[in-house]
C-alpha cells in the first residue's frame, strides 16, 4: 500500500502529532501574496455555519478558524490519529477517532462539513466523498480543499532531479500523480454531490534561506522513503537536495515554486 493512505503509517509517523504538519503549513509565510489560504478557502461559507464537522482536522487549525469567523451551533473534529485530536483546542468542540470511509455518524446531521486536504490519504476516495454526501444535510454544503498538480513542483522537481542524479535511475519519487487533485476533482465529487463549484488559489512562494525548504521535504519522509531506488538512502537524497537548494538561493536570491490549491464548494 501506498504510503500516503497507508493508516498504519499515517497514525504512527505521518501524523502522530503536529509536528510535520506545522512545518509543511510554515512554509506558506514565504507566499508572494498576502491573502491566506485560510481565510480565503471559509469564506466560501456562510456566516452561520451550524452544525460542522471536520474530516481529518488534525490538531484542530481549522476548527479554530472557524471558531474565530463564524457562528456555529456544534463544531465535531474527526481524524485518524489520537495525538492529533490531543492538540485540538477549540471550547466544547467534539472529537472523534474515526476513519473518512466509515464515519460514525447519522445521516444528513451536519449543515457544513469540511473535508480539508486530506482526501488524497484515503485508500478509496470514492467511498469518503460518499460518506462526506450522506453525513451532509439537504440544503446544507461541504467544502473540499486539495491542491492542483504544479503545487510546489519547484520542491518535487528538485528533489527527484538530485534522487536521479545520484541513482542514475529515472525518478518520480516526489513528481508522481496524487489521488485527488483540483484536476480530477471535480469529476469526483460531482458523483455524489448536484453541485460542485471550483475556486482556485494561486500564488508564489519565495524562500530566501534553504532551511525552510529542506524541513519541508524532510517532514515528508514517512512517505517517500520507501519510493526511493534502492542504491540511494533518504539521508544521501538529503544531502544532495540541500547543497541544490542552497546553490539556488546563492544564484537566484531565493528558491521559488508555485503555490496552487483549491477548493470544491459542494451542495447535495
Amino acid at each position: 500500500m501506498e504510503p500516503a493512505v497507508d493508516s498504519g503509517v499515517l497514525k504512527t509517523r505521518a501524523y502522530a502529532d503536529s509536528r510535520h504538519l506545522a512545518t509543511r503549513r510554515d512554509i506558506y509565510r514565504y507566499r508572494t501574496t498576502e491573502t491566506s489560504f485560510g481565510g480565503w478557502a471559509l469564506s466560501h461559507l456562510p456566516h452561520d455555519v451550524g452544525r460542522l464537522l471536520d474530516v481529518g482536522c488534525g490538531p484542530g487549525a481549522w476548527l479554530t478558524m472557524v471558531a474565530e469567523r463564524h457562528a456555529f451551533q456544534t463544531l465535531v473534529g474527526i481524524d485518524l490519529s489520537h495525538g492529533m485530536l490531543k492538540e485540538v483546542a477549540v471550547s466544547g468542540a467534539r472529537r472523534c477517532v474515526a476513519d473518512a470511509e466509515n464515519l460514525p455518524l447519522g445521516d444528513e446531521y451536519f449543515d457544513t462539513t469540511l473535508c480539508i486536504h486530506m482526501l488524497y490519504h484515503v485508500p478509496d476516495v470514492d467511498k469518503a466523498i460518499g460518506e462526506l454526501r450522506r453525513v451532509t444535510r439537504s440544503g446544507g454544503v461541504a467544502l473540499v480543499a486539495t491542491n492542483g498538480a504544479e503545487h510546489l513542483s519547484g520542491f518535487r522537481r528538485t528533489f527527484d532531479d538530485v534522487v536521479e542524479a545520484i541513482s542514475k535511475q529515472q525518478s518520480k519519487v516526489l513528481s508522481r500523480k496524487r489521488g485527488f487533485r483540483m484536476e480530477e476533482g471535480e469529476e469526483k465529487l460531482a458523483k455524489h454531490f448536484s453541485s460542485v463549484v471550483r475556486d482556485d488559489f494561486k500564488t508564489e512562494l519565495e524562500v530566501p534561506e534553504p532551511q525552510p525548504v529542506i524541513g519541508y521535504i524532510e517532514s515528508c519522509r514517512a512517505f517517500y522513503e520507501q519510493k526511493l531506488p534502492s542504491n540511494t538512502s533518504w539521508e544521501k537524497a538529503m544531502r544532495g537536495f540541500g547543497e541544490r537548494v542552497r546553490q539556488t538561493i546563492a544564484d537566484e536570491g531565493a528558491f521559488r515554486t508555485p503555490v496552487h490549491a483549491g477548493v470544491f464548494v459542494c451542495r447535495p
